[in-house]
C-alpha cells in the first residue's frame, strides 16, 4: 500500500509549487488592475517563498521516505539470505520428509512389577522442529478393558543426572496386539538431553481397567540386564521380557520372570515357548564394550563396570575393578584416561574367552 509513496509526496509539492506560482500571478494582475502593482508584487513574492519552503520540506520528507524503504528492503533481503537454510545435499533429496525431520530414541524400561497384569516396555522419543512426543508400548496379560494408564517416568543420564516426568497419563490407548498396548503424547523435553538417556523406568501409579481403577499392590524391581541387552531381549521375545530365560531339571524360569514347571512347554503368562527360550543368548561383554564407546571418561565407565559386574558379570572382571578405579584416580590429575580404561576391560574380556 506504501510503495512509492515518497514519489507521491515529491509530486504533489511540485504541483503545489506550479499552483502557488499561478495564484502569485492572479494576485499581482488583480493589484494591478487596482493601480497598486506593488502590493500585488510583494504578496505574490511572499505567496511565493512561502510555497518553495513547504514544496522543499516536502520533497525533503520524500526523499527521506524513499531511503528509508530502500534500506528496510537490503535489511529484510540480508536477513533472508542468512536465515535460509542451506541447499539439501543429494543424500537429503533421497530421504522422506519425515526422516528428514524427525528423530527418534528407543529405550527398554528397565523396571517390572512382579505378579501384575500391565508392564512397562518400550519408551519411544519423537521430536521434529516443532515438538517431543513419547510413545509407550505397554506389555499386558489381557489388554481388553484397559483404557488409562497414569506413570512416572525417571530417565538416568550418563551425567547420573536424574529427568522426572510424573503424571504421565495415557487415554487414548491403541492396542497393537492382544498382549501390547500403545499411548503417545507431547513432553516436554529437550531433544539434546535424550542422547545422554542411559535408562528408564517407568513407574505405573494406577490404571483403569473395566472402569476401576487398580494401583499395583508391589513394588518395582529392576532388571539385572544392561539397557541395551534388555531391549534386545524385549524385540526378540516381546515386551514382556525382562530376564534371561533359565532352564532347571524340574522348572525353567521365562523371559518374563515366570518360573513354570517343566512339563510346561509354553509360559502361561507371555506365551513365550520353552524352546525359543533355550535358543536365546545375550553376549554381555559385547554389550558392555558397546555401551562405553558412547562414554567419554574412565570415571564415568568405572561405575557402569561395577554395576555390570554386580548384575550379569561372571565375576572376571572384579579383578579388573581396583585398576579402573586407580585410573579414575589418575584421570584426576592428568586428564582424560578412557582408552586405558577400555585396554583395561579388553584385557579382562579376552582372558575370559580365553579360559
Amino acid at each position: 500500500m506504501f510503495d512509492g509513496l515518497g514519489m507521491k509526496v515529491k509530486a504533489v509539492a511540485l504541483v503545489q509549487l506550479v499552483l502557488a506560482a499561478i495564484f502569485s500571478l492572479l494576485i499581482f494582475f488583480l493589484m494591478t488592475y487596482k493601480n497598486q502593482p506593488f502590493v500585488g508584487l510583494v504578496y505574490g513574492f511572499f505567496i511565493i517563498l512561502v510555497a518553495i519552503g513547504t514544496c522543499w520540506l516536502q520533497y525533503c520528507i520524500g526523499e527521506i521516505y524513499d531511503h528509508v524503504v530502500d534500506a528496510s528492503a537490503s535489511l529484510h533481503s540480508l536477513k533472508n539470505s542468512i536465515s535460509q537454510p542451506p541447499a539439501a545435499t543429494d543424500s537429503d533429496q533421497t530421504k522422506s520428509p519425515k526422516e528428514r525431520e524427525n528423530c527418534k530414541y528407543t529405550f527398554a524400561a528397565q523396571n517390572w512389577y512382579p505378579g501384575q497384569m500391565i508392564q512397562p516396555g518400550v519408551v519411544n522419543f519423537t521430536y521434529d522442529e516443532t515438538k517431543t512426543e513419547i510413545s509407550v508400548a505397554f506389555a499386558s496379560s489381557s489388554t481388553n478393558g484397559i483404557t488409562g494408564v497414569n506413570c512416572k517416568l525417571e530417565a538416568e543420564t550418563v551425567f547420573d543426572e536424574k529427568l522426572v516426568f510424573d503424571d504421565l497419563r495415557f487415554t487414548a490407548l491403541t492396542k497393537e496386539d492382544r498382549t501390547i498396548l500403545t499411548g503417545k503424547r507431547k513432553i516436554g523435553i529437550n531433544p539434546d538431553d535424550l542422547s545422554s538417556i542411559r535408562t528408564i523406568r517407568l513407574h505405573i501409579k494406577n490404571f483403569i481397567s473395566d472402569g476401576v481403577n487398580h494401583v499395583p499392590d508391589v513394588a518395582s524391581e529392576d532388571s539385572l540386564l544392561d539397557a541395551n541387552s534388555l531391549l534386545k531381549l524385549k524385540k526378540e521375545f516381546g515386551y514382556f521380557a525382562i530376564r534371561l530365560p533359565e532352564t532347571g531339571d524340574d522348572r525353567w524360569s521365562c523371559v518374563c520372570g515366570h518360573d513354570s514347571e517343566a512339563t510346561a512347554s509354553a509360559c502361561p503368562v507371555c506365551g513365550a515357548h520353552r524352546s525359543s527360550s533355550k535358543n536365546f543368548a545375550v553376549d554381555p561383554w559385547e554389550d558392555l564394550m558397546s555401551k562405553i564407546k558412547e562414554i567419554s571418561y574412565a570415571k564415568e565407565i568405572y561405575p557402569i563396570a561395577v554395576e555390570w559386574d554386580k548384575g550379569i558379570g561372571d565375576g572376571r572382571l572384579q579383578t579388573s575393578l581396583h585398576s579402573l578405579k586407580e585410573l579414575c584416580e589418575v584421570e584426576r590429575m592428568y586428564g582424560n584416561q578412557k582408552s586405558e580404561a577400555e585396554k583395561i576391560l579388553r584385557a579382562a574380556r579376552d582372558a575370559k574367552g580365553n579360559e
